[in-house]
């Protein structure tokens, strides 16, 4: 069975992966049903269903996101990550930050709880 960092790390991936593929509801699978998105200057996303949305809308305005894991922390059924990204949006420079996500681990995996970013000028 992979390590819990393995599976965290496959699970980043995917969402990247249906970030890039403009799959909303790909990328919702990657959070808890009570997940928040806490975005720069905005209001806080809760639940699967904003999240869904706010994501998917974003995605339709984007090229393509990277996303490079700079540390992971596991500790039990909680896990904190440090992760930069860069992102290519039309008409607008490339976009780079980074964020720290809260994931859980769960009967069905590890998942995305809290997420939190901002971007580098």
């Amino acid at each position: 069975m992979p390590s819990d960092t393995e599976q965290i790390r496959a699970a980043l991936a995917s969402w990247q992966q249906a970030f890039n593929g403009k799959d909303r509801a790909g990328m919702a699978a990657v959070y808890t049903s009570d997940a928040v998105l806490l975005p720069p200057d905005m209001d806080p996303v809760e639940g699967l269903e904003a999240i869904e949305g706010f994501w998917g809308d974003f995605a339709d305005s984007a090229n393509s996101a990277d996303l490079e894991i700079k540390e992971i922390l596991v500790g039990g059924t909680l896990a904190t990550l440090i992760v930069n990204f860069k992102l290519e949006v039309e008409g607008q420079t490339t976009e780079k930050g980074k964020s720290i996500e809260v994931w859980t681990r769960g009967e069905d995996g590890w998942r995305m709880h809290r997420d939190i970013w901002n971007t580098t000028p």
